[in-house]
């Protein structure tokens, strides 16, 4: 009976440590850029804190019919592309921000409607830590005008 209480004791010990040190990402100060008229795309762009190097491995959200990962590139003759992305990099204990003329997710395809300044926009990601645990954040983010950054 008394190696059944110690097991079972040190068992529960090991759950809470566990949870205590689990990946737990956190999204702050998310926004999408409006649409315009008859654009069928747009991006996101969010803050992300983790305990642990990571990387955003996909993203969808309830505007669009997809959602890409892309970083902003600039040529040497100016010219400006979005490379599409398997995932972002999260560096730990850092603030990664995907913004505009960086990372960004990417809404393609787009309800005719589009967004527009004053709506909000649900986005979902999915980030996996370096353990290769994957959790998802569900979120709400705001649409900003061309303007508002």
């Amino acid at each position: 009976m008394r190696g059944w209480v110690s097991f079972s004791a040190t068992a529960l010990l090991c759950a809470f440590a566990t949870q205590a040190f689990a990946f737990d990402p956190q999204i702050t100060d998310a926004w999408v850029r409006q649409s315009l008229r008859g654009e069928k795309v747009t991006s996101a762009f969010l803050t992300l804190r983790a305990d642990e190097d990571a990387a955003i491995v996909a993203a969808s959200s309830n505007v669009s019919k997809s959602a890409l990962l892309a970083q902003v590139q600039r040529h040497p003759s100016g010219f400006v592309t979005n490379k599409i992305l398997r995932q972002i990099p999260v560096t730990s204990d850092e603030v990664n921000v995907l913004a505009n003329q960086g990372y960004h997710i990417m809404l393609m395809n787009l309800k005719p409607s589009g967004v527009h300044a004053g709506q909000t926009v649900q986005i979902r990601l999915k980030i996996k830590s370096k353990e290769g645990e994957i959790v998802e954040r569900e979120f709400n983010a705001p649409v900003r005008g061309l303007i508002a950054r």
